[in-house]
């Protein structure tokens, strides 16, 4: 069977099981199996293909049809234009989140006063904690990005592992701790606190697409009957662990702005303000605690 074969039937293969991005999918499967970036398979496209590719392939379609996400597959997400490791241990990272990471750099450059054309904040200066790191994506695209010196913690030792191989592969220093929460770092104090917590309530988990609710990790995903488990528990004692006007930044699903704002005013916090995507939803509450700008 030709290249070209090969893919058209990878793509009706992909489209029959439901896959809304058959065509993108199967050509990234495809490049993958075969090596081929897109100049050397149209250059052989008639050519036939290697039986090792179709193997590979043939393995790699079928857990696309049973659902599996394309980034456990493919083992790998960029993620603020690092590329990252990404397994079922790990919740894949999203575009979304990216927004937390350029609020928190962009608000740490207006902050020092200073930074470079593209808003990375002035080197060594702060102290960052990520809560429930999965990944490590924020945390890491905070080091490497901001220059931040990056606590990162999570209760899974898997997804510890996965975002340690992440820091490693990207250069990034960071200081990896396992604990529920505020276990991991008791008695320690810093300028800017962040998290993506599990913020999906029990009955969105039941309708979520079958790639996030079959594949992706339950602890990741799931925030209690309201969704807001996690906001209560990390907002509870956030103020405990921020510096003087040090600040917390939440992920928030899109309908959340208005109950997690009252947390963080609950708690104490002030400045409490919410920004939103490129699509326009509620994505990012943002918040201080009293005291003098670090």
């Amino acid at each position: 069977m030709t290249g070209r074969k090969l893919l058209e039937q990878a793509v009706r293969r992909l489209a029959e099981a439901g896959i809304e991005e058959a065509s993108w999918d199967a050509w990234l499967l495809l490049s993958e199996a075969s090596g081929m970036d897109r100049a050397s398979f149209l250059a052989h496209r008639e050519e036939e293909a290697d039986p090792e590719t179709v193997r590979t392939l043939e393995s790699m379609l079928a857990r696309r049809e049973a659902r599996e996400p394309l980034q456990y597959i493919l083992g790998k997400q960029a993620f603020y234009g690092l590329d990252l490791i990404v397994t079922p241990d790990v919740l894949i990272p999203r575009q979304d989140t990216e927004v937390l990471v350029e609020t928190v750099l962009r608000d740490m450059c207006d902050r020092q006063g200073a930074g470079t054309a593209s808003g990375t904040p002035v080197p060594g200066r702060l102290r960052g904690l990520d809560l429930c790191t999965g990944s490590g994506c924020i945390a890491i695209a905070l080091s490497v990005c901001g220059k931040i010196s990056m606590d990162a913690s999570d209760l899974s030792e898997a997804a510890l592992a996965v975002a340690r191989r992440n820091g490693a592969a990207c250069g990034a220093d960071i200081n990896w701790l396992s604990g529920d929460l505020w276990e991991a770092v008791p008695g320690r104090r810093y300028d800017l606190i962040t998290s993506n917590p599990p913020y999906i309530t029990d009955p969105e988990y039941e309708t979520l697409q079958p790639e996030v609710r079959l594949y992706e990790p339950a602890m990741a995903l799931k925030g209690g009957a309201d969704g807001l488990a996690f906001y209560r528990r990390i907002l509870e004692k956030a103020p405990e662990h921020l510096l003087p006007g040090g600040r917390i930044y939440l992920e928030i699903g899109a309908a959340q702005a208005a109950d997690v704002s009252a947390l963080c005013r609950a708690a104490g916090l002030e400045n409490v303000r919410t920004v939103r995507d490129l699509t326009g939803r509620d994505r990012v509450i943002c918040a201080e605690r009293r005291g003098d700008h670090v």
